[in-house]
């Protein structure tokens, strides 16, 4: 494990607020789908927009009579706009961009949210508002998994160590944490950091959220925020499909998911240990967490089932590699290093070493 920077500066979650100072949440979403039920979604989250709650749409469909719905739309703390087709991570930034809210919470066009609980959550997000050691309010959420539905809720992410809340994370069966009221400040060092990472892969929300667990606690309300339509991962082949669609969308092959999960134990462990600097933990309390992380994940690259593409075109360089790092009885991180950017240079040399030059 890689040795982790002992003068890491502590998280900004902004200034104390003065008692009486109104305080702003903004919801944002990035929205592509068209249609008359998207368009009714959008309506009932513009619908809360007040003095307390802005409400931030950035749709980039194309589709002109979405567009003239959703003009319809604007008014006093709403920015509801429509721009050109674009990759989604960039809808993503630009609609972050135009949030001003202290807290954001994001939301995806497919889900929905709770608004009978909009009161809870703005009570919860008071609670914490002068504590710097809460970055974020979450809540139960509704989980829909096709064939059946979850009611789940965070649990013990009110702990007063990183540790401890990343120990029921990765015992934790879902990953709903991004669905949350969380700090404005704490969002921008997460985002600056996605932004820098040479890829951006499916499983980045997982690492995100370690990452928000070790800035800090959440204050779970007792309310339903938020249902989440999990179509895209209620399978073994479907979630395969979506993680492949992000592997191919940043110009990697396929034959990648047979190193899925030593991929995620590796980042995870690297960017606690050594490269996500504003977590305001010791080198200590840095390297037990990014131990915590990669174990869960190592054991799952290890013993579980290997998931294999079979268009892919570099499937025995991968499981040559896989066999490799499953029989290593110690670990050299930088040796790993070298075998993924080896191995990501194979699909493009440039993102190898792009990828070798940031995790270095």
């Amino acid at each position: 494990m890689p040795s982790a920077s002992a003068g890491a500066s502590a998280a900004t979650n902004g200034p104390a607020r003065a008692d009486g100072d109104a305080m702003k949440l903004s919801f944002v979403m990035c929205s592509n789908r068209t249609g008359l039920e998207v368009v009714s979604r959008i309506g009932r989250l513009a619908a809360l927009a007040s003095d307390e709650i802005e409400i931030v749409v950035r749709d980039n469909s194309g589709d002109p009579e979405k567009q003239d719905s959703l003009a319809r739309m604007q008014g006093p703390n709403r920015k509801i706009v429509s721009v050109d087709p674009c990759a989604s991570w960039g809808n993503m930034l630009g609609a972050l961009s135009l949030a001003t809210g202290d807290y954001i919470f994001e939301i995806h066009d497919d889900d929905d949210l709770n608004v009978i609980a909009m009161p809870g959550l703005l009570r919860g997000i008071r609670d914490i508002d002068n504590d710097p050691s809460y970055v974020a309010v979450a809540g139960f959420y509704v989980l829909e998994l096709g064939a059946q539905s979850v009611l789940y809720s965070l649990e013990d992410f009110d702990a007063p160590t990183g540790g401890e809340r990343v120990g029921s994370f990765v015992k934790s069966a879902y990953s709903v944490l991004h669905f949350s009221a969380i700090r404005r400040s704490v969002r921008t060092q997460l985002d600056d950091f996605n932004r820098s990472l040479p890829f951006r892969f499916a499983y980045l929300d997982q690492i995100q959220a370690v990452l928000l667990l070790s800035l800090g606690r959440f204050r779970t309300v007792r309310h339903v925020l938020y249902t989440y339509d999990m179509h895209n991962w209620a399978d073994p082949v479907q979630a395969r499909r979506t993680d492949l669609k992000y592997y191919k969308d940043n110009g990697v092959d396929g034959s990648v998911l047979q190193l899925q999960y030593l991929l995620q134990g590796f980042e995870g462990a690297k960017a606690i240990a050594e490269k996500f600097l504003p977590l305001p933990l010791t080198a200590a309390e840095r390297l037990d967490i990014a131990h915590r992380w990669f174990g869960h994940k190592y054991s799952r690259f290890a013993d579980g089932p290997v998931a294999v593409d079979e268009t892919a075109r570099f499937n025995r360089e991968a499981q040559a590699l896989a066999g490799k790092w499953k029989s290593r009885p110690e670990f050299d991180f930088a040796a790993l290093l070298t075998d993924l950017s080896e191995f990501f240079a194979l699909s493009d040399p440039a993102a190898g070493q792009r990828y070798y030059d940031f995790w270095k």
